[in-house]
């Protein structure tokens, strides 16, 4: 492994991992760091469609805690649904819990974990999360797409329990949105 060039969630740099990553943390921990931000293409109207079918339950930042504030006043200034905004502090379950989400759209490697615990996982594709794999895994290219699948699903009661109607065999027949 050459020394003088190290990759951080994609990022490459040209310096070693243990002069970047200070610097990468104390970008991340500036609250102007986020400000500066501007959201994915498609990831306002997505946010906006869900909330206008009462789907949008809220957002769960990793982001440093005190960078809360500036997070939902970012939120707020994009045109994003007033929702909660969880700081999850390490526990991404419990935070989903909390809001009582069953569902994450994500790029974090780590939320892959998630899936073994009930949650569905949509990821956003990204160069720094493409190694994982999981056969329950949904990969999107971007939040038109993410549009696109919620767009074909049924909604209905039946479908709330389980947004993506899987159908997992059970005594009765199927669980699930069938026709």
């Amino acid at each position: 492994r050459d020394p003088t060039r190290y990759d951080y969630l994609g990022i490459s740099a040209l310096i070693p991992q243990e002069e970047l990553e200070p610097v990468w943390r104390e970008i991340l921990a500036d609250p102007a760091a986020y400000a500066a931000a501007q959201p994915y293409p498609g990831a306002l109207e997505a946010a906006q469609w869900l909330a206008r079918r009462e789907l949008l339950r809220g957002y769960v930042t990793t982001r440093p805690k005190g960078t809360t504030a500036g997070t939902v006043a970012w939120l707020k200034e994009w045109g994003f649904p007033d929702r909660p905004v969880v700081y999850d502090g390490g526990d991404r379950p419990g935070a989903l819990r909390r809001l009582g989400a069953s569902i994450l759209v994500d790029d974090h490697p780590e939320s892959v974990r998630l899936l073994d615990e009930g949650f569905l996982i949509l990821m956003m594709d990204r160069p720094y999360n493409r190694h994982v794999l999981h056969p329950r895994l949904w990969r999107l290219g971007g939040w038109e797409g993410f549009l696109d699948l919620f767009r074909t699903i049924p909604l209905d009661a039946r479908i709330r329990r389980d947004p993506l109607g899987w159908p997992e065999k059970k005594k009765g027949g199927y669980r699930g949105y069938r026709e």
